[in-house]
């Protein structure tokens, strides 16, 4: 997920104008840093697509899933007051999860037998 590292979301929905706009910036999410957003940026579109209205939201959300380490972006913006073009190459957030543990020593010795064998 591009828009989203963990439980944290970089965007947000503006509840009475229903404009979308880049929020919260750590320095932590290599997407979001390899396009080139800045805070408060407000989305006009998104690898040509325009996320407008209620659901402008889920879009956002679904443009951002799904990407491939090094492809183009495009993205416009409205920073300032002004239009920008964005583009970059997809950077990816690698997060480490949850492993697989194993309480039982037979499995964990199947494990181990399965990946070095």
């Amino acid at each position: 997920m591009a828009f989203t590292l963990g439980d944290k979301t970089y965007y947000a929905q503006d509840t009475k104008t229903l404009k979308l706009f880049i929020k919260t910036l750590d320095n932590k999410n290599e997407f979001i840093k390899s396009i080139g957003f800045q805070d408060n940026d407000e989305i006009i579109e998104l690898r040509g697509f325009k996320p407008q209205g209620p659901d402008a939201a889920k879009l956002v959300s679904i443009l951002g899933y799904d990407q491939k380490e090094g492809a183009e972006y495009t993205a416009k913006v409205i920073r300032n007051g002004k239009p920008l073009d964005l583009k970059g190459k997809v950077k990816l957030n690698l997060v480490d999860g949850n492993l697989i543990t194993f309480v039982d020593s037979s499995k964990l010795e199947a494990k181990n037998q399965w990946l070095y064998n």
